[in-house]
């Protein structure tokens, strides 16, 4: 058993999260056994396949004016306009709005593998700007399968400022190819670091995983 301690410790360098887990495990394999160990490896390899994807934008607001069923400017009314123009003159434009990610765990329902997402921090891009940073605490159950399970994060930002210089017309057309009835999150880029439990307890994952609306990662 301690040998086979020592061969999956030299073979973990390749990865930094299974490596952190590995080293934990073979303080802990004499308590263990090596069924319990044999487990936990095959617990390690899950853990690094839980996948994210963008999903889409609700509830978004601008200066506290709805515009989730709005397609253009035109519809905006003159009273939201008023509210809208208020904050802008001020060199403001707060922006409310949830931002759904999919998370995927895609084990197969024969491994036993729900995974757990204890926590995500993140940092939202829009276009190509950085817009603001968050976390959300779980726990968030994700079972095998491949079943996606939504994780809504909410999101508040300046748009004024984040966004200098340009016109309220502009960060209208922004805000409504966001969040508006045809708006979509393919402007934004949010780079996620993940904190899942594994078989020794939570682990953050090394590095931040870029998370786009096209395709799982």
């Amino acid at each position: 058993m301690i040998e086979t301690s020592k061969i999956l410790i030299q073979n973990a360098g390749s990865n930094m999260l299974r490596g952190k887990l590995i080293v934990i495990m073979a303080f802990g394999v004499a308590f263990s056994g090596c069924a319990s160990l044999k487990r936990a490896v095959e617990h390690i390899e899950a853990v690094k396949h839980l996948q994210f994807k963008l999903n889409s934008i609700s509830d978004f607001s601008v200066s506290g004016v709805s515009l989730s069923q709005k397609t253009s400017v035109s519809e905006i009314t003159a009273s939201e306009m008023i509210s809208i123009g208020k904050d802008f003159a001020a060199h403001r434009m707060p922006a409310r709005f949830v931002l759904n990610v999919d998370v995927r765990n895609p084990n197969t329902a024969q491994s036993g593998f729900s995974l757990v997402l204890r926590e995500l921090r993140w940092r939202l891009v829009i276009d190509t700007t950085f817009a603001v940073r968050g976390k959300v605490s779980g726990p968030v159950h994700v079972p095998e399968g491949g079943t996606a399970v939504v994780v809504p994060l909410p999101v508040e930002v300046d748009l004024f400022e984040v966004f200098r210089g340009e016109s309220l017309r502009s960060l209208l057309n922004l805000a409504l190819a966001l969040g508006g009835k045809r708006g979509s999150a393919a402007h934004l880029r949010l780079y996620a670091q993940p904190t899942v439990d594994g078989p020794f307890g939570p682990v953050q994952y090394p590095k931040e995983i870029e998370v786009i609306d096209r395709e799982f990662r």
